[in-house]
């Protein structure tokens, strides 16, 4: 089961969606109001936060913003950020995470009292950085990082950068029960494709993730994508598409948000996670079980690959991974009938009104064609076919055929 701990606190599905406050201590940071002007500011945002109901805290003393020029001497961002662990983790019963990717910054951190360590470059900035965590007992929250080899679906690159980051996390030794992974929302500015663009099919496809079986933490909070998406220029004005994108994240399967606005954002996830659908886990004895929602035969087929299955094996069975749901309407009914048929012939099925099967009535009906890809590809076949032969039901047959063609080409 995708479940992880977080200096003790439990993360991933089964738990509440976890909200995690962001406050700084880099004037360079892209949002001024998450930035701290002294201790005293800092710590007055940690109160706010935990009474709001966030369940963590995480602290940064270098911008990491693609778009910003905040880079500062390892001495600075240390001097920066260990006053402020120390203080939090001294006053507050909260996790401190770190947002670092410097393995010197991190390991004063964590001696500081910070639990874990949030690394935007996915443990590839910092060579010692995995071996750091490994040997200390930290969490980790792993974003993804590194260059995108093909645009056309971000998730599957995303999932590709993670899985390597997640492997240089195995090889050196890390509790993968104490890794939270991160598809980076914002950092792919050169993807190929706007990043606004990029981002919104991330969070669309957040559940895609979940083969990967780590909890899923996002950061969307006053980010640029909000921004060129509503028309919100600066980060000021996007708090309402802030809460929207996280509430989005929380329905597509994040288990954690970070955040500048802990109060609205709890309120927010807390609405989302209510309505929600989570896919169901259970265990018994030594064995457990997890649903998988919304994943294409890509994603099957990388699954399976992972499993050690064999790749034709794994390209023959990803084609039956995908179960489709199919309304058509206004369908004539002698067409309904030959298309219930055909899919029950290919180990599919569709329902048709009881009376057009019956009394083979005439008219127009709705039907609900239910079957895997390749199982409505073969009704693809038979209704070329049939188009080629349908005489006076040919357009029939040609309106349905190009309606699911469409669908399934889409």
């Amino acid at each position: 089961m995708s479940e992880s701990s977080l200096g003790g606190l439990k993360v991933g599905w089964g738990y509440p969606v976890r909200v995690f406050a962001v406050v700084n201590l880099s004037p360079e940071s892209f949002y001024r109001g998450s930035v701290a002007r002294d201790l005293d500011s800092l710590m007055e945002m940690v109160e706010s936060a935990v009474e709001a109901g966030a369940d963590a805290v995480d602290v940064g003393g270098m911008s990491s913003a693609p778009y910003v020029d905040g880079w500062v001497p390892a001495e600075e961002e240390t001097r920066r950020v260990i006053p402020a662990v120390r203080s939090i983790s001294g006053s507050f019963d909260v996790p401190v995470i770190v947002d670092t990717w410097r393995s010197e910054v991190a390991e004063a951190a964590l001696g500081a009292g910070a639990a874990a360590v949030n690394d935007v470059t996915g443990l590839r900035g910092d060579e010692r950085m995995a071996d750091l965590i490994a040997e200390s007992g930290a969490s980790a929250v792993l974003c993804a990082s590194g260059p995108v080899v093909d645009p056309s679906d971000p998730i599957l690159e995303v999932r590709r950068l993670l899985r390597e980051s997640l492997s240089v996390a195995r090889g050196a030794g890390i509790d993968p029960e104490r890794i939270l992974i991160d598809p980076a929302i914002g950092f792919f500015r050169d993807a190929g494709v706007p990043w606004y663009e990029w981002d919104a099919k991330i969070l669309a496809g957040l559940r895609r993730l979940s083969i990967l079986e780590r909890p899923v933490e996002v950061g969307v909070s006053r980010k640029s994508f909000i921004g060129e998406i509503a028309g919100a220029p600066t980060p000021e004005g996007r708090l309402p598409g802030s809460l929207a994108a996280a509430a989005a994240a929380v329905i597509n399967g994040a288990s954690a948000v970070r955040t500048h606005d802990p109060a609205e954002t709890v309120q927010a996830v807390r609405v989302a996670e209510a309505i929600r659908d989570p896919p169901r886990e259970c265990s018994y004895g030594l064995v457990s079980c997890s649903e998988l929602v919304g994943l294409t035969a890509d994603d099957a087929m990388e699954l399976m690959g992972e499993m050690g299955v064999h790749p034709v094996g794994s390209r023959i069975m990803a084609r039956k991974s995908t179960f489709r749901l199919l309304l058509l309407r206004n369908v004539a009914a002698p067409v309904a009938s030959v298309v219930k048929q055909e899919m029950l012939a290919s180990g599919g099925d569709c329902a048709t009104p009881t009376q057009t099967i019956v009394s083979g009535s005439g008219g127009r009906v709705r039907i609900l064609i239910m079957g895997t890809d390749a199982q409505i590809s073969r009704l693809i076949s038979k209704l070329k076919a049939d188009v080629s032969h349908g005489m006076g039901l040919r357009s029939d047959f040609e309106d349905v055929l190009m309606v699911i063609s469409e669908i399934l080409g889409g």
